[in-house]
């Protein structure tokens, strides 16, 4: 359920043991407190959570907000999920299907995703990066991502009378910095 999925930030492993449907859930992205990161595994067993909407002029846009211990995806869906941003003053906001900054490592196995768009709803809309499964993925220890896949289209666009700047995209990962990088058939 959303409710249970909401959960998951606090940390630990999860399993879904069926498809979420986000479309008609008010979701704002939960971030862990700085300085307390949780180790985050959830394996999808296949499942899909889709129609995630998110609009807001908050930081980090997503299913999770800022994840600053090892964020591990397996086995997992994640369609049609769409923003809508407006200015963020005094930050450099991202954003990413699954979470908006990964900060302690970021493994992604047999991952898809299958639609995603961003559209600025104001003029002076900058992000800092926006990748598909993550906007940042930042960290002193390894990043792999094997047998995940895009699909369908990233759409980053400006509604009308808007403007947006985006400083780094990503199919995959908009920003990635981690001490290595594995990457195998993705």
């Amino acid at each position: 359920s959303a409710d249970a999925l909401a959960q998951v930030i606090s940390g630990g492993s999860y399993v879904l043991t069926a498809d979420i449907d986000l479309s008609e859930v008010d979701w704002e992205p939960q971030s862990q407190p700085y300085g307390s990161p949780k180790d985050i595994t959830l394996d999808g067993q296949g499942h899909t959570i889709s129609g995630l909407t998110g609009s807001a002029d908050q930081y980090s846009s997503g299913l999770f907000g800022i994840v600053y211990g090892n964020l591990t995806a397996r086995n997992l869906i994640l369609r049609d999920f769409s923003f809508e941003r407006g200015p963020v003053s005094g930050r450099s906001p991202r954003a990413g299907a699954l979470a908006a900054w990964a900060d302690k490592g970021l493994t992604l196995e047999n991952c898809v995703l299958d639609g995603f768009s961003l559209t600025a709803s104001d003029t002076g809309v900058s992000l800092e990066s926006v990748g598909g499964f993550v906007g940042y993925a930042y960290g002193g220890s390894n990043c792999v991502l094997r047998d995940c896949a895009v699909r369908g289209t990233i759409d980053l666009s400006a509604g009308e009378d808007a403007s947006l700047y985006c400083k780094f995209a990503g199919g995959m990962i908009g920003s990635l910095r981690c001490r290595g990088i594995q990457m195998t058939d993705c």
